[in-house]
């Protein structure tokens, strides 16, 4: 019955699948004919995405006679109803709506609004009116890498100016975010030469898009040409720089045995100094009428 169909989301038996212009079509056995896309729905994230699912009504066919239950495939949570013609609401943290409008001319169109990277699933559409009928449409999520963020994960390629893919000294990593997309960095480590240009590639297969940037690096390497005079240039600088250290150790040196040479100085001046400073003996001596004197 329609309780068991809508619990279990199992195949219908006696289901014929066709695939025409895009299309699904499911038809049953005296039941209704729907349609669904045949690839996903791609929808970016914060949008609203609409999943298309359309039947075939009989002539004077009524929304009274119409009971249309949206679900998730896999988990069966309840996420849009209609029962004899009156919406019974969203299920589905009220971010939902169907078009009554469009529905009495078969387009049983799920609306959903601000949608996220959780939203990504499969939906089950069933629908009663004399028997039933029952079929898939898969919701997929992307987004732009543009910040660098984007959904799904990335697959970061590197190549240089050439176009050439360069593989070695490159590290990727992404990490998802609280909104559930990817947050990509990547790091390349180049060896400071000739002016180069190195470009990121970050392909997005669902937007089928690409997103690239470049940067040109410009450096002037200290470097030697090779031959004599490239040898000779380098026992240049080498034979400059010991020059150059035994001029700084000679002043060293010196400085230092002049520092000595004050010292010694000083000390020697201290020492007259407090020879100048000790005080006198006193001498004794005796005149003729032996008195001493002082």
């Amino acid at each position: 019955g329609w309780r068991d169909a809508a619990q279990t989301g199992q195949p219908w038996h006696g289901v014929h699948v066709g695939t025409a212009l895009g299309v699904l079509c499911f038809c049953l056995t005296g039941a209704v004919e729907v349609q669904v896309p045949e690839d996903p729905v791609v929808a970016l994230v914060g949008t609203d995405a609409t999943l298309h699912w359309s039947f075939s009504p009989e002539p004077g066919f009524s929304l009274v006679q119409l009971n249309l239950i949206w679900q998730l495939t896999d988990t069966k949570q309840l996420v849009h109803s209609f029962a004899e013609g009156q919406d019974q609401g969203s299920a589905y943290a009220n971010r939902t709506m169907l078009f009554p409008d469009l529905l009495a001319q078969g387009n049983a169109f799920l609306r959903l609004q601000g949608v996220h990277v959780a939203d990504e699933s499969s939906f089950t559409c069933f629908l009663s009116i004399q028997d039933f009928s029952s079929a898939v449409v898969s919701l997929q999520m992307a987004a732009p890498y543009s910040k660098p963020s984007g959904y799904p994960e990335a697959e970061v390629f590197r190549q240089d100016g050439q176009g050439a893919p360069l593989t070695g000294n490159v590290t990727t990593s992404q990490m998802a975010n609280k909104q559930g997309l990817f947050d990509v960095r990547s790091v390349l480590k180049v060896v400071l030469g000739t002016d180069g240009t190195y470009s990121c590639l970050v392909p997005n297969p669902v937007l089928q898009q690409d997103a690239h940037g470049s940067v040109t690096i410009t450096g002037q390497p200290m470097t030697f040409p090779r031959g004599p005079v490239g040898d000779c240039g380098a026992l240049c600088l080498i034979a400059l720089l010991v020059a150059l250290a035994f001029m700084c150790w000679r002043k060293i040196k010196q400085s230092c045995e002049e520092e000595n040479a004050g010292a010694e100085d000083q000390d020697g001046d201290g020492e007259e100094s407090k020879t100048a400073q000790r005080p006198l003996k006193h001498s004794e001596s005796k005149d003729d009428d032996g008195q001493e004197i002082a």
